[in-house]
């Protein structure tokens, strides 16, 4: 569901009107920190052992990607 808003976001933001591309935004962050928030929760319930480790693993790979793709964003 969670993508579909992200989708559905990325798709909004080719529109013309700039009311639809602030909507698009809208969806897209909305649909991102949405499917962030469910990802992070599902790592500590899958994790049979050390989910405080699993945790800040999956913590540390989403901010490196975070930041690098962060900054690989402002070359475009």
């Amino acid at each position: 569901m969670n993508i579909v808003l992200v989708l559905s976001g990325t798709l909004l933001t080719l529109a013309v009107p700039l009311v639809f591309v602030i909507a698009g935004i809208a969806l897209f962050t909305f649909g991102f920190f949405a499917s962030h928030s469910i990802a992070s929760s599902l790592v500590g319930k899958r994790a049979a052992s050390h989910k405080a480790q699993a945790s800040s693993l999956y913590l540390f790979f989403y901010y490196t990607g975070s930041s690098i793709f962060g900054s690989l964003g402002g070359f475009f």
